[in-house]
């Protein structure tokens, strides 16, 4: 391969890191991570790209996603900080989901120890928890039930045209008492005076967004006080730009910041890259298959034909004003 000394291959580079060698392709594929190239133009890892493969290893370990680590790897200091914050926020919640499994286990324990009762009804006198949203699902469903167990900061509601996403945001709304966001918010002058406004909206222009009224009514209806927010079609008149950063916006949002719940089809909304576990997926299928919670990763039930309703903001622009009609009602 004619590869200059302390060289690797992508098969030494891989054993060296403990990792495939599809993952490093993945690293370079993200801009990450670039391999030196040999006069025959195979790729080879030095002390120097091997150095930082550790790096982006040790910070997957951590369970960060690529999309973090770039801001943590490229990012000048505050940015890095900021990315770091966010990721410990999410582990701090792991924490405490775990903390209280421990408990709940060792509560079922002591009634097994104490009690000759059936296990069964020790275990569930002590872990069932009733779910934080629960609801029947509405036309175009039959009424199922759908529940999340634990409501997080940020909820995407997914699905292809005409799946009823739309509707089950409103539901959601009614059932939570939270404030719904409609398409109405577009035909609004936005109030922009207040200060939280005013920084969000500073935030998103450093950013790279645009300073457009679509934007800034979003802003000014994320900042009444509400408890909780349920907005349809996040992205509607918001160029790539605007898309991306208020995508990179609601992710670094406090846990103290009300939770929120979003309709979107957007790649640049929601990143699957930067899905964390502080984040939930919901999935409205295109048969009315009941809607129902898809977990955040390859492999699991229905993460594939989520990502597939997924698009960039170009290529929905190139579809801006189509709808499917169901019954005479118009449905996204």
């Amino acid at each position: 391969m004619n590869a200059p000394a302390q060289h690797l291959s992508p098969s030494e580079a891989s054993s060296a890191l403990g990792i495939s060698i599809k993952a490093l392709r993945l690293y370079e594929e993200y801009g990450l991570l670039q391999p030196a190239r040999t006069l025959s133009g195979w790729r080879v890892y030095g002390p120097a790209q091997i150095a930082r493969a550790r790096s982006i290893v040790a910070l997957r370990r951590l369970g960060m996603s690529l999309r973090q680590i770039e801001k943590v790897l490229d990012g000048d200091a505050e940015t890095a900080r900021e990315a770091l914050a966010v990721h410990r926020d999410s582990l701090e919640r792991e924490l405490e989901k775990l903390a209280g499994a421990h408990s709940a286990i060792g509560a079922v324990s002591d009634r097994l120890d104490k009690d000759t009762m059936h296990a069964a009804d020790a275990i569930g006198d002590v872990v069932t928890h009733e779910p934080e949203l629960s609801l029947h699902l509405p036309w175009p469903w039959a009424g199922e039930r759908f529940e999340i167990a634990q409501i997080l900061p940020l909820t995407y509601i997914v699905g292809p045209l005409g799946s009823g996403k739309t509707r089950l945001a409103g539901s959601i709304a009614s059932a939570l008492g939270a404030e719904f966001v409609g398409m109405d918010r577009l035909e609004k002058q936005p109030e922009l005076s207040s200060s939280d406004v005013n920084t969000a909206m500073a935030w998103l222009v450093r950013e790279g967004a645009s300073a457009s009224p679509a934007l800034g009514a979003l802003v000014a209806a994320l900042s009444t006080g509400a408890s909780a927010y349920v907005i349809d079609y996040i992205e509607a008149e918001l160029d790539s730009a605007s898309q991306t950063a208020l995508g990179l916006w609601l992710r670094q949002r406090g846990k103290a910041a009300p939770p929120i719940f979003l309709t979107t089809r957007s790649t640049a909304i929601l990143d699957l890259e930067a899905t964390g576990r502080d984040q939930c997926l919901v999935y409205c299928p295109a048969n009315h298959a009941p809607a129902h919670v898809v977990l955040p990763y390859q492999g699991a039930p229905g993460f594939e034909a989520l990502s597939l309703c997924l698009a960039t903001p170009q290529v929905w622009a190139r579809t801006k004003g189509m709808h499917v009609v169901v019954s005479g009602t118009g449905a996204r």
